[in-house]
């Protein structure tokens, strides 16, 4: 996914106090400018905290910072929930993010009077008793929601929790496992396994280390391709040993090739070689190879 937000011509000046929010329902579009007619730019899940930068002219939209990779957008207004900097810096300073882990997960709230689903990737913000507290809102979780299998290498895990989105279906600024694109499938599986990367597909072609060649590639590496001299698209490696049962049928990789987990129409599996993304479907390439890199050390 590439973007470039321009917020310019639809705000106006600068609250006077910083504001901090927190997303209170399940996942929160923000999109490219106030309106909801706008494109989705990306999306904020439950318990995800950001900063208020700028207010539309209307007074009816925020554009605002997420807290975790910086990004930004424009938010409804009825969909603000305010903290206090206390809370938020309290939030901020966690030093580990217990996030769900599972497709969907039911809270239930402590007084029995609300409840929500959230999805994969939503945050915790308390674990004490199995309590998470969500400004106003006081949930109970249950313990499979910070479930961490200590017997899978993280190569074994990252490519467990990226199974859980095959076949998800592509949306353009996407999330989550009921619709996510190239990019958000790429950070949302790294944040799952507390490895920080960026947003968009450019901006995580620019971290971590470079691999020159695709036989060195492992499991867990993510490739990036190139359209028009830019990076517009990224994906998951794996290896012929990890496949297993997900292999696509009457295919075999030679020496220097790889499968590759990327979302297209949907998350699917494809052949990656040094050319780029060959389609076992349509029998052609798709995407052609910029770089490799690793982020797992």
């Amino acid at each position: 996914m590439l973007m470039f937000l321009s917020a310019s011509k639809f705000i106006k000046a600068q609250p006077k106090n910083t504001m901090y929010g927190i997303a209170h329902l399940s996942i929160l579009p923000l999109r490219t400018e106030p309106s909801n007619k706008s494109e989705l730019c990306t999306q904020i899940l439950f318990g995800e905290i950001y900063k208020v930068i700028q207010n539309s002219t209307d007074g009816q939209w925020i554009y605002i910072e997420n807290n975790f990779d910086g990004y930004k957008g424009w938010l409804n207004k009825g969909q603000f929930k305010e903290i206090s900097q206390k809370e938020f810096e309290e939030i901020e300073n966690q030093k580990i993010e217990i996030l769900c882990q599972n497709y969907t997960q039911l809270l239930i709230g402590i007084e029995k009077t609300k409840s929500i689903h959230i999805t994969l990737g939503a945050k915790i913000n308390s674990t004490k008793d199995n309590i998470c507290a969500n400004k106003d809102n006081i949930y109970i979780y249950e313990n499979s929601i910070e479930k961490n299998n200590t017997s899978l290498t993280i190569q074994q895990k990252i490519l467990e929790d990226a199974y859980l989105f095959l076949n998800s279906p592509y949306l353009w600024g996407g999330k989550t496992p009921f619709g996510v694109d190239c990019s958000g499938f790429t950070q949302q599986i790294m944040r799952l396994n507390q490895i920080k990367i960026k947003r968009d597909a450019y901006q995580q072609a620019e971290q971590g280390e470079k691999i020159t060649q695709l036989n060195n590639t492992k499991t867990g590496d993510l490739a990036f391709f190139v359209r028009n001299n830019k990076v517009v698209h990224v994906g998951l490696i794996i290896e012929e040993k990890d496949l297993n049962k997900n292999k696509p049928h009457n295919y075999s990789l030679q020496k220097n090739e790889r499968w590759i987990m990327h979302a297209l129409e949907c998350v699917r599996i494809d052949k990656l070689d040094e050319k780029g993304i060959f389609n076992i479907d349509n029998k052609e390439y798709s995407h052609f190879l910029h770089s490799l890199k690793r982020y797992i050390f």
